[in-house]
């Protein structure tokens, strides 16, 4: 009898022993899958905030080169801009003045994120002055 409670009493222990194990394990797991998912998140929420500025960026940029062409009617965009420490980048300009349209590719960059975007304008007032 003496024997079967020493038995009893290893295999109990082997028992805690293994259900402690596996319910470390499960929580060392459980915690590292969210701690994944936190940072995926927090990446998104970067990616997502990188992108609406590098769009604002983009558009301030835009207005940046309309007022540089209404100043100076022979401006032909082919620069970096600098605005508030960050830069965007204008190409070439197209303007037919006979039709008063001009075009020009923006580029801006926040980050990793790149907005790339072309300004079409028509009847474009101060061109054939």
């Amino acid at each position: 009898m003496y024997h079967y409670n020493q038995t009893r009493n290893k295999t109990a222990g082997y028992t805690t022993l293994l259900l402690v194990t596996i319910v470390g394990f499960t929580f060392l797991v459980s915690i590292g899958v969210i701690s994944h998912e936190v940072r995926r998140a927090q990446d998104r929420s970067l990616a997502s905030q990188q992108h609406l500025e590098a769009i604002s960026l983009a558009e301030t940029c835009r207005q940046e080169v309309l007022v540089r062409l209404l100043r100076d009617s022979t401006y032909r965009g082919n620069e970096s801009i600098n605005l508030a420490g960050h830069l965007c980048t204008v190409g070439q300009l197209v303007v037919d003045t006979a039709a008063g349209n001009t075009s020009f590719p923006i580029s801006a960059t926040v980050g990793n994120y790149v907005h790339q975007t072309e300004f079409q304008n028509q009847q474009f007032i101060g061109l054939n002055q």
